[in-house]
């Protein structure tokens, strides 16, 4: 586990809520399609903001996506105080996957512009960074003449946060002199508890005393450490200081949804509790910041973002290309201007040609727009189809045995209404459950509309139903087949459809002895076969030809479920049908290879 943490300003957005953060960000993504595009700073300001807010929630490569889309807009409209803004958060997420030669790279660009522009506050926040980038590679030296650049820049400003910042990651200088390291740190957290503030330097300083306290424990023979007003005499003491910090950072860490820190100092809280012999609670915590650790530094993240990283730039060459292309193409406009008549029909032609292909590339736009607008409406109008029989059979029969109480109380005896009362139940909990399935519908539509294929293992699907399906109670559950299978299908649709298929055998065996639902894969020539079966009393005779059929079926228990399982099967090319068995039901899904 690394030794120290540090802390990378990001110049524009806070930290905030990790819900709120993530309501941002989808009201955004809603918002930018809509910004006119003539607007395009606003565009490119947005997509920064955006990018920003992917930060927050530690979702990297959807943050370097739309930093790239903001750089190419803000180059595109030479706006150099917007270029060194997003330079300087690209070199936040560059550190972030530890690359800090391309973080560098990005730091010493928006340097350049703001000593250029004169803009002293913001060279200063660029000195900070830098300082951190040499801190991060244990160049001592190098970072203490940034930080102390930086430093100046605050005071000067009356800057009391970023002087504070400075400060505590200055600390972190001193090494193994733990006395001079606690004064600066905590002179850094005097003026952070005084200063209000959603950035998570509190939370990063706080930590950092914590792990001095705990180095001094676990390093401190031959330090020759000397008791005083910072340093306690014992061991314990010690201790106790660094937990009370390290708890303190975890706290503010979490108020802030700051994930990557929490996760941190809930290590290094890990590592303190083995120290103290609460082995119970050093598990439960270490497992908590590898668990956390490893979804933030995934390779699968830092591919993708190298990816990313080498589109920008090519598109960078390709913008300086079509530039230079550009000024040719006008000189020989120029050239072809004074060559007489002939060619000055030439150039009406082609003027033609240019208006007449971008009118057949309008009609084009137009007409997929149109094709979209239908396919959206005859999805609406299955959906209410579905909708108009599921959700109104319950509630009416609801409201006539309301009125029935409440103009003739007297006519029903108290069996009858107790009777009532359980169809009642079970048509509220019908209802319930189609309204579920019809949510989950309604997202896949809007998030997936179109599937992604990738390769599956089929095992992986049948670990996913085995973890749902876990709490089940009275059902034994089966797998086999599985080994060595995989599909070449959308996970998110496939993982929907086994779901629902096996909701419905689980309500089948619900109320018999021996209840089983068995999950089964094969290969059968060029094909995957997947099937499900039920030693329930099986499907129904009116229900299993409405199915097959493509109809949506009477029982509203079932009707939305098995429609969800048909569309999203013929939206991956996935065929289902009904196979033989002895006792109960038996549904195969046969996917191409």
């Amino acid at each position: 586990m690394k030794r120290g943490a540090f802390f990378f300003l990001l110049p524009v957005s806070l930290f905030s809520n990790a819900q709120r953060t993530y309501e941002m960000i989808d009201s955004m993504r809603a918002a930018i399609p809509l910004i006119p595009a003539k607007e395009e700073r606003r565009k490119a300001i947005a997509f920064h903001e955006l990018a920003t807010q992917y930060m927050h929630v530690t979702n990297y490569v959807d943050a370097a996506s739309n930093y790239a889309r903001s750089l190419t807009i803000a180059n595109k409209l030479k706006d150099s105080l917007l270029i060194a803004l997003i330079y300087r958060n690209m070199g936040v997420l560059a550190a972030s996957q530890s690359d800090y030669k391309r973080q560098m790279d990005y730091l010493l660009k928006s340097l350049a512009i703001y000593e250029i522009r004169k803009d002293s506050l913001r060279t200063g926040g660029a000195l900070k960074q830098i300082g951190d980038n040499y801190l991060r590679q244990d160049d001592s030296a190098m970072a203490d003449q940034y930080y102390r650049r930086a430093l100046a820049v605050y005071r000067r400003a009356n800057d009391r946060l970023g002087e504070a910042m400075v400060l505590s990651n200055m600390s972190l200088l001193f090494r193994k002199n733990y006395e001079e390291k606690l004064k600066m740190a905590l002179q850094a957290q005097e003026i952070l508890d005084t200063v209000q503030t959603d950035n998570p330097i509190p939370a990063v300083n706080a930590g950092n005393i914590g792990v001095a306290y705990l180095d001094m424990v676990r390093y401190g023979k031959g330090l020759n450490l000397k008791p005083g007003a910072l340093i306690p005499a014992t061991g314990e003491g010690r201790l106790a200081m660094s937990e009370k910090y390290l708890r303190k950072a975890i706290a503010l860490a979490q108020a802030k949804g700051d994930v990557e820190n929490e996760a941190y100092f809930t290590g290094v809280l890990a590592e303190l509790q083995e120290a103290k012999g609460d082995f119970k609670s050093a598990y439960k915590n270490i497992r908590f910041y590898y668990d956390r650790n490893d979804s933030i530094h995934s390779q699968a993240n830092k591919n993708q973002i190298a990816d990313l990283h080498n589109k920008q730039e090519m598109d960078r060459k390709n913008a300086a290309l079509a530039t230079s292309e550009g000024e040719i193409r006008n000189q020989r406009s120029r050239m072809l201007a004074l060559s007489g008549g002939v060619l000055l029909l030439l150039l009406i032609g082609v003027l033609l040609y240019r208006q007449s292909a971008l009118r057949k590339k309008t009609n084009e736009t137009l007409q997929q727009l149109n094709d979209e607008l239908a396919e959206a409406n005859r999805v609406k109008a299955r959906l209410f189809a579905i909708l108009s029989h599921d959700l109104r059979s319950p509630i009416a029969n609801l409201v006539s045995f309301l009125q029935l109480q409440r103009t003739k109380p007297g006519l029903l005896s108290a069996e009858k209404i107790k009777e009532h009362e359980t169809k009642i139940t079970g048509n509220a909990q019908s209802l319930l459950e189609t309204m579920e399935g019809m949510l989950l519908w309604s997202k896949r539509q809007m998030e997936h509309f179109k599937p992604v294929t990738r390769e599956v293992p089929v095992q992986s699907l049948f670990d996913y139903l085995r973890n749902f399906f876990a709490t089940t109670g009275d059902v034994e559950f089966s797998f086999s087949g599985a080994e060595r299978l995989v599909l070449n299908t959308d996970e998110n649709y496939v993982k929907t459809i086994l779901q629902n298929l096996t909701s419905n055998a689980v309500k089948a065996v619900r109320n018999i002895d021996n209840a089983a639902v068995e999950w089964s894969a094969k290969q059968e020539g060029g094909n995957i076969v997947l099937a499900v079966t039920d030693n329930g009393p099986g499907l129904p005779r009116e229900q299993a030809k409405a199915f097959l059929k493509g109809a949506a079926v009477e029982d509203s228990r079932h009707g939305l479920g098995l429609y969800i399982v048909r569309d999203l099967a013929e939206a991956i090319g996935c065929r289902i049908r009904l196979a033989e068995t002895q006792k109960g039901t038996k549904i195969e899904l046969q996917f191409g290879s």
